[in-house]
This record gives C-alpha cells, sequence and structure tokens, in this order.
C-alpha cells in the first residue's frame, strides 16, 4: 500500500520546519522530497497543518488498580495523537506475562496504541512497587527477576528506590547498590534498559552510579550540577513527570514542584533528553486525563522550557527512551508514525488538544 502527504509543514527537532511531500510504502517512511512525488498512491494534501512524529508517552500505568486492559482507553490515547505508551510498571495483580500477552494483542490492533510493558518493578521484598513487585534480597534473586522478567517478554526493566514519603509508605525497604548494579547489569547484557522510580536526590545518585538508563520522575529536591552533569555522562534520560509534583502541590500545598522545574530546566540546559509522560494511573480531568495531558505541556513552559524542546521529548526523547531508532522522526526508513494538527503548535501550544490527523503504522486512523 502507498500513501503519499502533501505539502505537509514537518517539525524537526533543532531545526526550522519545512513544507515537504512524503511517500509511505505500508508503513514506512521511503520518501521525503520538496518536489512533487508521482507514483499512484493514496493522497492526502496536509496544507496548512504542521506534521509532526508520532507522539510518545514514556510513562503510564495502564495494567492499574482500576481499569487496566481498556482497550476504548488505548482508541482515545491514539486518536490524541499518541501512537506510543510505555507502561512503567504493573500497580495490579496481575504479573508480566499477563501483560505481555496483552501487549501483543493490542500491538496487532491498528486503532490502539502500540504498548511497551515493563511488568512488575523489582524491589525489596518490603518495597515500593504496587501490589506485586518482585521481591529480591541478594545479587543472584536480582539476576533472576530480571532474566525472568526479559523471558516473559517485556520491553524493558524497572526498579525502584523509594523509602516512602506519606502514612501508608514511610520506613519502606531500599535495595542496595551492589544489588540495584547487579540489575542493571543483567538487563544491560540482555539489550534491555533500565529505568528506576525515584524522587529524592540522593537516592537518584544510587541508581545513576548503579547504571540506571532513566530516571522515571525528576526529584522534587534539588538536583546538583555534578549529577546532572554525571548523568548527561552517563547518557541516563528523565522523564519530568511534573503533573505530579503539580497535583501535589495544588491539593496538599507541598511546595514539590518549584524544586522539580528548576531541575527538569537546569538538566535540558546541560544538553539532557527527557521524555514526555504524566504517571497516568486513573482519569483525572486536569492531572491524568485519558489524552493529551496539557497540563503537562503547560508546567514544562513555565519551567522555562520552548515549545521545539517540548515537541522534541514528545517525539524524539521518547524515542530515546523506548531505545526504538525508528520511532520519533520524520525521516526516510522511520516507521510512518504521523500526527497533524491545523496551524502551528509552536505559536499556539492548545492546537494539541486537538489533534486532526494520525497514522500508525503508515495507516491513517484519524483524518478531519
Amino acid at each position: 500500500m502507498r500513501t503519499i502527504i502533501k505539502n505537509a509543514t514537518i517539525f524537526k527537532p533543532n531545526c526550522s520546519t519545512e513544507k515537504l511531500n512524503i511517500l509511505i510504502e505500508d508503513n514506512i517512511i521511503k520518501e521525503l522530497s520538496s518536489n512533487e512525488i508521482s507514483v499512484p498512491a493514496q493522497e492526502y494534501d496536509l496544507s496548512g497543518y504542521t506534521l509532526m512524529p508520532g507522539f510518545i508517552n514514556t510513562h503510564v500505568h495502564i495494567f492499574d488498580f482500576f481499569d487496566g486492559f481498556n482497550e476504548d482507553n488505548l482508541k482515545k490515547w491514539l486518536n490524541a495523537g499518541f501512537t506510543y505508551l510505555r507502561d512503567q510498571g504493573v500497580l495490579s495483580k496481575h504479573n508480566a506475562e499477563d501483560v505481555v500477552l496483552w501487549k501483543n494483542r493490542i500491538n496487532k490492533i491498528g486503532v490502539c496504541s502500540k504498548i511497551s510493558v515493563c511488568g512488575n518493578f523489582i524491589s525489596t521484598p518490603n518495597g515500593y512497587g504496587g501490589i506485586k513487585p518482585l521481591g529480591v534480597s541478594s545479587e543472584f534473586e536480582a539476576r533472576e527477576a530480571v532474566k525472568k522478567q526479559i523471558d516473559q517478554g517485556v520491553d524493558h526493566i524497572k526498579t525502584t528506590l523509594d523509602e516512602g514519603y506519606d502514612s501508608y509508605t514511610a520506613s519502606l525497604d531500599l535495595l542496595s547498590e551492589n544489588i540495584l548494579y547487579a540489575i542493571c547489569d543483567e538487563a544491560h547484557k540482555n539489550k534491555k534498559k533500565v529505568s528506576a522510580h525515584v524522587n529524592r536526590a540522593d537516592k537518584l545518585e544510587i541508581l545513576v552510579n548503579a547504571g540506571i538508563d532513566e530516571a522515571a520522575h525528576t526529584c522534587f529536591d534539588e538536583i546538583s550540577e555534578e549529577l546532572l552533569d554525571k548523568m548527561i555522562r552517563n547518557n541516563v534520560h528523565m522523564t519530568p513527570t511534573l503533573s505530579i509534583y503539580g497535583e501535589i502541590t495544588a491539593n496538599w500545598g507541598a511546595p514539590f514542584i518549584y524544586t522539580a522545574m528548576s531541575n527538569v530546566k537546569r538538566f535540558v540546559d546541560k544538553g539532557g533528553i527527557i521524555g514526555f509522560g504524566n504517571d497516568h494511573i486513573e482519569k483525572k480531568e486536569i492531572w491524568a486525563p485519558i489524552g493529551m495531558p496539557y497540563m503537562e505541556i503547560e508546567l514544562l513552559r513555565k519551567a522555562g522550557l520552548t515549545m521545539e524542546q517540548i515537541l522534541s521529548s514528545l517525539t524524539y526523547g521518547g524515542a530515546k527512551i523506548l531505545g526504538n531508532e525508528k520511532v520519533g522522526k520524520i525521516e526516510k526508513g522511520c516507521i510512518a508514525d504521523l500526527v497533524g494538527v491545523k496551524g502551528n503548535p509552536i505559536e499556539f501550544p492548545y492546537l494539541l488538544t486537538d489533534i486532526q490527523f494520525v497514522m500508525k503504522d503508515g495507516m491513517v486512523v484519524k483524518n478531519y
């Protein structure tokens, strides 16, 4: 199947936008040209549109306490422009085998977002990580837990270093640095990335030293310049999830959001790569809608990021965190995951709440 997209203004990170025609064969971008492409194909004229790579949310919990395995929600996510969702840990009674089976089925359905999963948190027996984290107490158990998850088909590994922060979660046991190193080492031997739940700077430093690939949140206390530099040297990325800190500040008055925003701005200013995620667990109209989490955009803007940087986090940054070089870009040879809006979202960010064109794997699923 051939498709031609005509006259679209293309967004590329760190580049000026340009108007191009795109030839897509099956699910692959075959050609980009400023000249007319003359081959038999289904054509879509996107004059006046800004076309972007499919959006990637790098921090959601699909398999949650309330409404896991919900296909209708995945259709809504896709219609909002999210061609990829990265589940960041099972919070329900399900195990990795359950979610991998469901993921494999969902990823064959054209009208749902694609899913990447990590299965259960690898934690201590009395640690942070939902109803059924994989509790480990030694380096051997840690390596076996990693191998078990990989054998079950997960896409990445998730661990945690959080002793708790309220009366319900305070005084949780923590993994030691040598066990965290074993988790990272075993995952990397098997070509899998490691994400870590963390929200305090001292714990983040331990995790960076252990070899994580991504901080699943920024921290609510100040991350030192030295640690930010070390993260960048070690290719440790970050998904800020500012919505979580914003909700805490708004609802309980704890001023977490201000330091969190500063951490993100300083990290990006130094050249750090961030993904875009809001730690969605259950539907909340402001903080965790099913679809575009616009509050996350507004908090990133309030932190001082430009719309170019935010769009980059939604696309290129997400692809780097996934470890997938075929998504997050509009380039020859990449997967044809594309989203479009009428107008310029860099000038008018609210346009991202009304995605009007969605192509997933070369198939148009939305076209107003």
